[in-house]
């Protein structure tokens, strides 16, 4: 895993022995020559002695070279079981070195990472792809720590392997050196995957257990020997106004109860604890909240043990009854005032029979109380009234709603009587019906009284009602009068303006037909033209164009041939006058747009005269709608508002979102001439022609629009063939 560092004594020992050499070459050199001894007497010790002191330090040198080997393979030995037990560690080991470069890894990564030791040596741990979440943040903001601190408190990773699992893992990381000095970084990462899930579990488990006590609609109070506060839900903190925090702690009896109270409750909660009373059923003492108000609370109380079976303190449920009681010196109050009722009062249960009766209703019915309670009300049958009565009347309770009205019954002594009856649902906290409230008033004295006067009044009503029907007849006869003179106003319009039409496009049809041909022998002579007179040819021309296709308009509003009638499919007829209406949305870019529930839908009528209806109100809606707009034909079938007749209608719809039409103009769209549009640009017969082609259809044709929203038509025609004029 680490280079052992170089040896250099190898180096000394060889100098030595090769001095060593030289010395004892020179030696024999001096002993062999007799001048040299002649010249220096004292080398011959000389040598002696560095001979003796360079064995010794040979000697020293190969002492030191062998103890060092054996220490350097007793390292590399220690640093290969190092490897070895990291290698073999159960929980996986990372490497880095000071960049965050993969020095290593041992087998166990593969089992969390799914990746191969030698996958990741040499690649930088933050670019493996397996750190997830905020674990890439975390990692990278621990690794410059650990290189500023050396050791850090161990820190959670999420690793999604590999294989697409996820791990939580508790990392711990260490900074220290190698044998060469390089800084390196040992990670060690536990999988706390299963903990992780236990802790999740057991935080659930808490706040389950904390939400059940929230939830409760009563007070849980826990109390130590001392009368300490250990423990208090939600609802006890907002009945005594503080937060947990204030209270929990706290002496109970001291804080929260009242001085001439404290005291006496006190003593029972100290003999509870020492065993010597029994629990009491329930308690009823008062607590003062923050803001100084009492309020009376009932308590049940229970012995709180250890596992040694010693009371260690008590764990009660408080409810507030202040109200209750509030309530029920109400009820009593209540309860007297409809004994005292005159009206009688009768409370049954669902299924009618009765559960409380005041004593009113013995002076109406002649029943004793005793005699009527679990009795149905059906002991009051007169048998005047038929099922169907009844039934009205149990639909109506049983249905959640109040019954009101007048029944007839039967007294004890066969007697009938009168009543003037209200049945009220009573519901419980979940809203379902549990009781009826019937409140019974005699009337018979008052019906015998209204009887006269209803006889005296019988023959003046139906004089009344013979001259209010008159009234009615007469009413709706002058609105059908007025209706079809307003019809015959404008059918007699719509024909004298067609009539005119008529002759005024034939008397200017020929001339214009002149003017057409004398602009064409003028285009002829285009090239002997100034350009003035080129632009006064083109005015001219298209003045004549403008003038033809507004006779055109007058033809086709004039025309009053027979209707070619025939079956049309709806959908076929539509889609054809889209291809016609195409180029003209596809060149505003507008889109168009078919709803409709049938394909088969079948529409009797000439296909012309339909196609032509179409396509003049999308023409229109084509000029009113902006770039980019919608226009929408919606096709359905209705029954028709008229119940006179069995036949369904056929309702086609043409909407768009453009500019819309202002309101004081609406009521005039369909006039013969009448336009919105700049001079030059329509001749007010469009809708006029849609209007008269609709009703020789037998058809009706409405709108709607709103300025600045959009434009609905409406067309309604029968689904069957009627008589055309």
């Amino acid at each position: 895993m680490h280079k052992p560092l170089p040896n250099h004594k190898h180096f000394w020992a060889g100098a030595l022995l090769a001095l060593l050499a030289i010395i004892c070459y020179s030696s024999i050199f001096f002993a062999l020559n007799e001048s040299a001894h002649t010249l220096y007497p004292f080398v011959g010790e000389l040598y002696l002695i560095s001979i003796v002191f360079l064995l010794i330090m040979t000697l020293i040198i190969l002492i030191t070279s062998r103890a060092q080997t054996h220490r350097e393979q007793d390292l590399r030995e220690t640093e290969q079981q190092y490897r070895d037990l990291i290698q073999h560690a159960a929980d996986p080991i990372i490497i880095l070195d000071h960049t965050g470069i993969i020095l290593s890894a041992n087998s166990a990564v593969e089992k969390m990472s799914g990746y191969r030791p030698e996958e990741l040596i040499n690649r930088h741990f933050l670019k493996v792809n397996i750190l997830v979440g905020n674990s890439i943040r975390v990692a990278a903001k621990e690794f410059i720590h650990i290189l500023q601190q050396k050791t850090r408190p161990p820190f959670e990773l999420s690793i999604l392997n590999k294989n697409g699992n996820l791990w939580i893992s508790e990392a711990n990381a260490r900074r220290t050196k190698d044998v060469s000095g390089k800084t390196i970084v040992h990670v060690t990462l536990r999988d706390i995957t299963a903990r992780k899930k236990v802790e999740e579990t057991l935080r659930q488990e808490r706040n389950n257990a904390q939400n059940y006590l929230n939830i409760a609609g009563v007070i849980i109070l826990t109390l130590n020997k001392n009368g300490l506060v250990t423990l208090i839900n939600k609802k006890g903190c907002e009945l005594l106004g503080y937060e947990e925090k204030e209270i929990v702690g706290q002496d109970w009896f001291k804080k929260f109860l009242s001085a001439d109270e404290e005291q006496e409750v006190r003593i029972i909660f100290n003999r509870m604890l020492s065993g010597q009373d029994k629990l009491p059923p329930y308690l009823e003492y008062s607590v003062v909240t923050k803001n100084g108000t009492k309020r009376l609370l009932s308590w049940h109380n229970t012995l709180i043990r250890d596992e040694n079976n010693n009371i260690v303190g008590t764990l009660g449920s408080g409810q507030d009854i202040t109200d209750q009681q509030s309530i029920e010196n109400q009820l009593h109050l209540q309860s007297t005032a409809l004994e005292a009722a005159a009206n009688a009062i009768v409370i049954t249960n669902k299924a009618g029979k009765i559960v409380w009766a005041n004593h009113a209703l013995t002076e109406i019915s002649g029943y004793q109380l005793d005699e009527v309670l679990g009795k149905n009300l059906n002991i009051f049958k007169s048998g005047l009234h038929n099922e169907r009565f009844y039934e009205n009347l149990w639909q109506t309770i049983l249905a959640g709603k109040i019954w009101h009205g007048e029944i007839i019954n039967r007294r004890k002594d066969d007697r009938l009587y009168t009543e003037e009856m209200t049945i009220t649902p009573v519901r419980n906290r979940v809203g379902d019906i549990q009781h009826f409230i019937a409140i019974k008033h005699d009337v018979t004295e008052r019906k015998s009284l209204q009887q006269g006067l209803e006889q005296a009044n019988i023959k003046l009503e139906a004089n009344g009602r013979k001259l209010e029907r008159t009234l009615q007849e007469m009413a709706v006869k002058n609105k059908e009068l007025q209706e079809a003179q307003n019809q015959l106003i404008q059918n007699e319009k719509l024909a004298a303006i067609g009539v005119l039409s008529s002759g005024i496009a034939h008397e200017i049809k020929n001339p214009l037909a002149i003017i057409s041909l004398s602009i064409e022998e003028f285009e002829g002579l285009s090239e002997k033209l100034d350009d003035q007179s080129k632009a006064y040819i083109k005015m001219i021309k298209s003045a004549a164009t403008r003038a033809n296709n507004v006779i055109i308009e007058l033809l086709r509003f004039a025309r009053v041939s027979d209707l070619k009638v025939e079956s049309i499919n709806l959908y076929d007829l539509i889609e054809g006058t889209f291809i016609l209406i195409n180029n003209s949305t596809k060149f505003k870019g507008i889109t168009l747009e078919h709803k409709y529930t049938d394909k088969n839908i079948h529409v009797p009528g000439d296909r012309i005269l339909l196609e032509q209806v179409l396509f003049n109100l999308l023409i229109n809606a084509t000029d009113s709608t902006e770039r980019g707009g919608t226009i929408t034909v919606t096709t359905y079938l209705q029954k028709p508002f008229s119940s006179f007749s069995e036949h369904e209608e056929i309702i086609i719809e043409v909407s768009d979102n453009g500019s819309g039409i202002a309101p004081e103009v609406l009521p005039r769209i369909f006039e013969p001439f009448f336009t919105t549009k700049d001079q030059g640009k329509g001749t007010g017969l469009g809708l006029s022609t849609v209007y008269t082609l609709l009703k020789r259809h037998h058809g009706t044709i409405n709108v709607t629009s709103t300025l600045g929203v959009g434009t609905t038509f409406t067309i309604t025609l029968p689904l069957v063939t009627k008589t055309t004029n």
